[in-house]
């Protein structure tokens, strides 16, 4: 009758719940994973940050640096020879062994 109709509702409705925690439990496991491998991600990426900030200081350390009088003269140097003779772009100047 009606009370094993119940019963067999109330059988599927705790086995149903019981999936969804088993679910839930699955899908918590899953995101805690996941955000732990986004802290690991993020402490690389600021790990990289500061790996180019300190490549940039060195770049700099040598052009502005101890060598910094030698690069400013070879820059003044080259740009006197452009002066002299204005660089061609290659896209402007005829090709050669072509008419």
């Amino acid at each position: 009758g009606m009370w094993g109709e119940m019963k067999i509702v109330s059988s599927r409705i705790n086995t149903t719940n019981e999936r969804l925690d088993r679910l839930d439990t699955n899908l918590n496991a899953r995101i805690d994973a996941t955000n732990e491998r986004l802290d690991d991600l993020r402490g690389d990426v600021n790990n990289l940050r500061g790996d180019v900030q300190t490549l940039g200081r060195r770049i700099d350390n040598v052009l502005l640096g101890a060598h910094g009088d030698e690069h400013a003269e070879l820059r003044a140097r080259v740009e006197r020879l452009e002066r002299r003779a204005p660089v061609v772009s290659r896209r402007t100047s005829p090709r050669r062994g072509r008419s």
